[in-house]
């Protein structure tokens, strides 16, 4: 099953709005860019205790899709997320790969 065909946008239908973390100020507080809309995406709930391969239990809340084809984001480890009025952290983003040389989408996962 090929990958190359981008995700439906029919599917994408969700905005969130990121912060990127710029680093912390000399009291330690997180300095955070201005906001960005990232329209197109999708979020999705995750099950509840998802066991990592070493039985650690993750509390990633949602995965966040961002399809190559209909977005120019690039979710990244430590960036803030807010989604429906509740901020996220992203935990870790995997690429996935169409083929050897292109990214087909993103998962982020957020806690």
């Amino acid at each position: 099953a090929s990958m190359s065909k981008p995700i439906p946008l029919k599917l994408l239908v969700h905005t969130v709005t990121v912060r990127r973390n710029l680093g912390i100020d000399e009291d330690r507080n997180v300095i955070w860019s201005e906001a960005e809309t990232v329209e197109h995406v999708r979020c999705e709930p995750v099950k509840a205790e998802v066991l990592a391969g070493n039985g650690v239990q993750r509390d990633d809340k949602l995965t966040l899709f961002v399809d190559c084809t209909h977005s120019t984001f690039i979710p990244e480890k430590g960036m803030r997320i807010e989604f429906l009025g509740t901020a996220y952290t992203v935990r870790e983003a995997t690429p996935y790969f169409a083929d050897t040389a292109n990214v087909h989408h993103y998962e982020a996962a957020l806690v």
